[in-house]
């Protein structure tokens, strides 16, 4: 049967690639969809420069060499790996 148990080996070594599919914003966080349907929820205070981005700004991003987000009016960049504690390989 293919189904994911809690511990089960057969699934400890899948990586799954932060790739960002949605992003969108309250008053107080950043979130960002994955391809993979996880969901990563970060406050805006990380980023003043978005934390006092217009909402318009906001919703301008880009996805960046598939695993960043790309704000050209703001000149934000923010990679998503180092959100979830993993490093950029």
């Amino acid at each position: 049967m293919d189904i994911m148990r809690y511990g089960g080996s057969r699934w400890k070594n899948i990586k799954l690639a932060p790739i960002a599919k949605d992003v969108h914003f309250d008053n107080e966080r950043m979130y960002i969809l994955l391809a993979d349907e996880r969901e990563l929820s970060v406050p805006l205070k990380w980023f003043p420069i978005l934390l006092h981005a217009t909402p318009e700004q906001r919703s301008q991003w880009e996805l960046f060499k598939g695993t960043a987000l790309r704000w050209d009016e703001i000149d934000e960049d923010i990679a998503i790996a180092p959100l979830l504690g993993l490093t950029e390989d």
